[in-house]
């Protein structure tokens, strides 16, 4: 799964090449391009469970939002948000790109709810 939720230039380039990357690996990828939380939570439901999922999206310490900030969620929202669609698999990878995205405590923030 790949969500597409920064809006910024350059984006569909990246996401194409993580895309194109998985199916090298015989991943099936799905992307979907959120605009509010309802939208994200059908996204990751829709073809769930998911081996990696790949959140493209700006960030911070307190969490992610896309440009136009009609996607506005803490870290902690957004595990809940993880666990309650129970997208993931047992092993599943969830790669944040996103400033911030990488700091110990928000992987500890995102994961504690769930």
């Amino acid at each position: 799964m790949i969500i597409k939720a920064c809006g910024v230039a350059g984006e569909d380039t990246e996401c194409t090449v993580i895309e194109q990357q998985a199916r090298l690996y015989g991943c099936d990828t799905f992307l979907i391009a959120p605009n509010d939380e309802n939208e994200l939570r059908e996204g990751l439901i829709a073809n769930a469970p998911y081996d990696l999922i790949y959140v493209s999206s700006h960030g911070n310490a307190e969490g992610l939002c896309n440009a136009s900030s009609t996607l506005d969620l803490d870290w902690d929202d957004f595990g809940s948000i993880l666990c309650d669609t129970m997208c993931m698999n047992q092993d599943c990878i969830l790669m944040l790109s996103c400033c911030r995205g990488g700091l110990n405590q928000v992987a500890y923030t995102m994961m504690y709810c769930c």
